[in-house]
């Protein structure tokens, strides 16, 4: 199958999408910068559903350290990762490797992969899926361009190259323009730039040299533009030889090297050329580089504001600019770095001075997630002083937003007290505006006490953006991320995922479940995930009421029922069941008790596995585990139920027999109408729980924690 870089066929996207990570202190890998570019299958027959992921770090671009193979087909025939036994592999490949593994853990990282494995086929097959047909017959005017020398220009018109830089004599400028300029027309639209390089490249090899006048010189500022693209595309794409890559770069850097000394260049056009240089393997020391301008400071700061004030204030933008800084990404760290943070609140300062829009969630954002981690608490604070200096709508509604957030201590009190200042001098909030919501889902609790909301939005093009919630019954708001205009196959995949029930939820609903979350962070005095700040207006612009909620299981007429212990005698079934039997007892508690009854569970390995992976459990034992350890669970299970029962009959499941029978022991247990050890569904899980947790044990995890982190993508405990 014909791989092809992602570069060539979407090169902005490609660029702006491309995932990156660092590592600092590793024993076989040196710190870095490490970037997963991706390649496609282009056979227009072929419909493989693979990606290959080439990871390269910014120190040597040019090399492939590792080549990992990922096939998004969910049948089987592709089980997960790995790294691919006859592309190029470095020795530092197999440290690399857990992680791309890693990133492919994630869905949301999945499924942009699978938005481009889709706009690559288009490239070849067209919207319609149909082979674009191929072209037939010679190129005269390649024919006749490969014999002769290639077209190189230099100056402000249509004069030659200084005599040897490409080697040969000059061609006619005007021809090139025009060629550069087709670029542009509606016939290439869905080309990607890299295929229309590679055939300019076969009919003038030598092109590089006019293309770096073009971005050096030329005044149409459409064929400057595309001339820009195609020398980028040229010295950086992986798809094209190292050879011909170094043929375009010998060719460029002496015209780019002599634009930035003409003094005739303006330096706003210079400003533009030290990036092409650095592209072309040349970075020129900063004084030197400095020393080709005019008045270099007033450059830089100059274009740094036109820059600032047209950066986008809208959800996708001012995430890029958070991710770039180090404190938010797709899997953001743990504690990110006080450097980091100084990154972003230094931009969301330049923000405030040329774009307020855009600088009242920036610097918002920066400050809740500072908050979160408590970090920089104190330019936390400054950033909500310099929001609120703003005196825009947009900025009131972000302070008015922190301030009726739980557990924000002083910092919370501060936001609160911005906003009502705000609204004193006549400054009433307003939220940003958001796409047109289309749908949602909200998923079944699962046996870790996670559950996710999905909201579907239908943006001004077409593509849907999608929000994703985490609540965690112990946790509050667990995680929050968005998805932009790539989540059009998002719910079938989440629908393939087994043991899972989703029903349909609307927004009043997602507030309310969002509500009961917020209330159970004050309780616990911990602030929410800052970054859900940035994502918040996607629920509306009123203020989210901070309260529990208790599940409403009315679909199921308990009331009607006879107060009977034997509405939960035939219960045990429900310890087989995919999604009630994934309710077992895994505390800490629990973990505990099961390595004091079954020592080898506790020592991983091939002896311990075959020796311990089914423990022999007697009637005592469960005896002793139910009164010990599961009934401390007690509480949660009943809650966990409930919250199921209710989201089965949003799913119009109400009346299945396996539903009807869960209510009816829930409404046992939750009235004590049977001792809890007598329960046949309890009996169930303490055996299920005891013979899971020694399966995990001998597996080396300690704790259901990290068994559950362990199990990515999935958000289900292991085994479950």
């Amino acid at each position: 199958m014909p791989y092809v870089p992602f570069l060539q066929v979407q090169p902005d996207l490609a660029l702006r999408e491309c995932l990156t990570f660092k590592l600092g202190k590793h024993p076989s890998l040196p710190a870095d910068e490490y970037a997963l570019t991706e390649l496609y299958c282009m056979d227009p027959n072929c419909d493989c559903r693979r990606v290959m992921l080439q990871v390269r770090a910014r120190s040597r671009p040019g090399r492939v350290l590792a080549s990992v193979t990922y096939g998004f087909d969910r049948q089987g025939r592709d089980p997960g990762p790995d790294l691919d036994p006859v592309a190029e592999q470095s020795p530092e490949a197999e440290a690399l490797f857990p992680f791309v593994a890693d990133r492919l853990g994630d869905p949301a990282y999945v499924s942009r992969l699978e938005r481009h494995y889709r706009l690559a086929k288009q490239s070849v097959t067209g919207p319609g899926g149909r082979t674009r047909p191929k072209s037939r017959g010679a190129n005269p005017r390649r024919s006749a361009m490969e014999k002769g020398p290639a077209l190189a220009v230099a100056g402000a018109a249509s004069a030659a190259l200084p005599a040897g830089a490409s080697g040969g004599a000059p061609r006619d400028l005007e021809w090139m323009r025009k060629r550069v300029r087709e670029l542009s027309l509606p016939r290439n639209a869905e080309r990607p730039p890299g295929e229309f390089l590679e055939r300019l490249l076969q009919e003038a090899p030598d092109a590089g040299a006019a293309l770096a006048s073009m971005t050096a010189y030329e005044a149409d500022a459409l064929i400057r533009n595309n001339a820009q693209i195609l020398l980028f595309i040229a010295c950086k794409a992986p798809e094209f030889s190292e050879v011909r890559r170094e043929r375009v770069a010998s060719d460029a850097v002496p015209i780019l090297r002599a634009a930035l000394k003409d003094p005739a260049v303006e330096d706003d056009r210079k400003y533009v050329l030290g990036p092409f240089l650095e592209a072309c393997g040349v970075e020129l020391p900063q004084a030197e580089y400095e020393a080709c301008f005019g008045d270099f400071a007033a450059t830089a700061e100059r274009r740094n504001a036109a820059f600032l004030a047209e950066m986008s204030a809208d959800m996708e933008s001012v995430e890029q600019a958070l991710r770039e800084s180090g404190i938010l990404g797709i899997e953001p760290p743990a504690v990110p770095t006080v450097e980091a943070f100084r990154t972003a609140f230094g931009f969301g300062l330049g923000l405030a001075r040329h774009n307020p829009d855009a600088a009242a969630v920036h610097l918002s954002t920066a400050a809740a997630i500072a908050t979160e981690h408590r970090l920089l608490e104190e330019d936390a604070g400054k950033a909500l002083t310099c929001v609120a200096e703003l005196g825009t709508p947009r900025a009131a509604w972000y302070l008015s937003e922190l301030g009726a957030w739980p557990a924000l201590g002083e910092f919370g009190d501060g936001a609160r007290s911005l906003a009502e200042e705000l609204g004193a001098s006549g400054v009433a909030p307003c939220a940003p505006p958001t796409p047109t919501y289309s749908h949602g889902l909200v998923s079944s609790v699962d046996g870790a006490g996670s559950r996710s909301l999905t909201l579907f939005y239908r943006t001004t093009e077409g593509e849907l953006d999608a929000l994703l919630l985490i609540l965690n019954e112990s946790d509050g708001i667990r995680d929050a991320w968005c998805l932009f205009k790539g989540a059009a196959n998002l719910e079938e995949d989440m629908r393939g995922v087994k043991g899972v029930v989703y029903a349909a939820l609307a927004v009043p609903t997602a507030r309310d479940l969002l509500g009961a979350a917020l209330a159970l962070h004050a309780k616990t005095e911990t602030s929410p995930p800052g970054r859900l700040l940035l994502y918040r207006p996607f629920l509306g612009p009123e203020p989210i009421p901070v309260r529990p909620r208790r599940p409403n299981v009315g679909a199921y007429a308990l009331e009607l029922l006879l107060r009977d212990p034997e509405l939960a005698a035939d219960s045990a079934s429900l310890g087989k069941d995919e999604n009630w039997g994934q309710h077992w007892f895994s505390s800490d508690e629990a973990y505990a008790f099961v390595r004091a009854h079954f020592p080898g569970a506790g020592k991983a390995g091939a002896a311990a596995r075959r020796s311990h992976r089914h423990p022999k459990i007697t009637t005592e034992l469960i005896d002793v585990f139910l009164r010990d350890v599961a009934s401390l669970e007690r509480e949660l299970l009943i809650e966990r139920m409930a919250a199921n029962l209710e989201t089965e009959a949003w799913a119009g499941r109400a009346g299945e027999p396996v539903n009807r029978l869960a209510a009816r022991t829930w409404l046992v247990l939750s009235e004590e109408l049977q001792p809890f050890g007598e329960v046949p569904y309890i009996r169930a899980l303490a055996r299920r729980a005891i013979e899971a947790i020694a399966y995990n044990l001998v597996q080396g995890f300690t704790t259901q924690r990290a068994a559950n982190a362990a199990a990515q993508p999935e958000l289900r405990p292991r085994r479950r």
